[in-house]
């Protein structure tokens, strides 16, 4: 029997000339036994030697000889196969070596933390795409069958709450000066009428719709935070309270119609669906730590939002003939 270990006993043909042989070693004791006398001292095998990875390659001769076995460490290795004495080390740990490409590549990125002036301390909020905005507003006209919460509550962002609350604004300013054009449509050939456009609707729903959507969710959020201690973050109670909003974009455009009754129907159809929104996304942290008490919240929250509905109806759609919709005329004055 061959003393050699790495013959290959397997096959019994005779293995055509130059022919090469490469096998690969990972994290392997080798121990080769001989059979011949023990080895002498200086030669004496180390068990604790380890070769991190290297290839056994073996070589024919044209006679049909197999020449004798060469051992080529792997160049990822640093250690000598000759020097028994080298130092013997294990895998490459995490951050062991900042040089070494296969350490670093498995550390974290180091991030630096930005000025609140740049660009990149707001870049977070704003971490999200048009197809998610997109199938969150969507979500906001279903709450009976999805939960906004479960989706966002990993990334809220605050693009869709802003966006949301500056189209509403703007929308609405327009419905509004829009609907008092057309209720007053009849009487505009009277002498004792002119209408004129009412540019503040574009200052007071500013500040109705964005005050709704940043100071409330501010003070709702200190109130589970430290009170009730919740565990909910300022962007998910924003997150939810700007998308609310969503519903109020079509309505806003409907309601341009001059029909009071169907304003009525249109704004608490409105206000009873995103109602049910807020109300079922908050109550589910709410209720993991504050049910009981946590009830008074959601009650507030309910009552607040049907109050910002009925300032969108009675103000941005007054009724027609209201005094900021039919001015008195100024009676005409006549030089002595």
């Amino acid at each position: 029997m061959s003393s050699n270990p790495f013959e290959d006993t397997s096959h019994h043909e005779r293995p055509s000339p130059n022919v090469r042989r490469t096998e690969t070693f990972d994290d392997t004791f080798i121990d080769v036994d001989t059979g011949n006398s023990p080895a002498s001292p200086e030669h004496e095998y180390k068990p604790e030697l380890q070769f991190k990875k290297f290839q056994h390659t073996s070589t024919s001769s044209p006679g049909g000889n197999r020449g004798g076995a060469i051992i080529q460490p792997s160049p990822v290795s640093n250690e000598s196969f000759s020097d028994p004495a080298a130092p013997i080390t294990g895998p490459p740990s995490q951050g062991s070596d900042p040089s070494s490409p296969s350490s670093s590549s498995q550390q974290p990125m180091e991030t630096t933390n930005s000025r609140f002036w740049t660009i990149e301390y707001y870049r977070p909020l704003f971490n999200v795409d048009t197809n998610e905005v997109l199938e969150r507003m969507f979500r906001t006209l279903l709450p009976f069958k999805f939960s906004f919460i479960q989706t966002a509550r990993n990334n809220p962002d605050f693009y869709g709450p802003f966006w949301i609350s500056t189209t509403l604004i703007f929308i609405l300013a327009m419905a509004g000066n829009l609907y008092s054009y057309l209720a007053t449509l009849s009487v505009q050939s009277s002498t004792a009428y002119v209408w004129v456009p009412k540019f503040k609707l574009i200052v007071v729903g500013s500040a109705t719709f964005y005050g709704y959507t940043l100071i409330i969710p501010l003070a709702l959020w200190l109130v589970l935070k430290f009170q009730f201690k919740v565990p909910i973050k300022l962007l998910e109670v924003v997150c939810i309270y700007g998308y609310s909003l969503f519903v109020f974009i079509p309505v806003s455009i409907v309601c341009v119609i001059p029909v009071d009754i169907l304003q009525w129907v249109l704004t608490a159809s409105a206000a009873a669906l995103s109602g049910w929104f807020l109300v079922s996304n908050l109550m589910v942290p709410i209720k993991e730590h504050a049910l009981k008490r946590g009830i008074l919240i959601l009650i507030i929250v309910a009552v607040l939002h049907f109050g910002l509905a009925l300032v969108y109806k009675l103000y941005f759609f007054k009724t027609a003939y209201s005094e900021d919709v039919y001015p008195p005329t100024a009676t005409p004055t006549t030089s002595p």
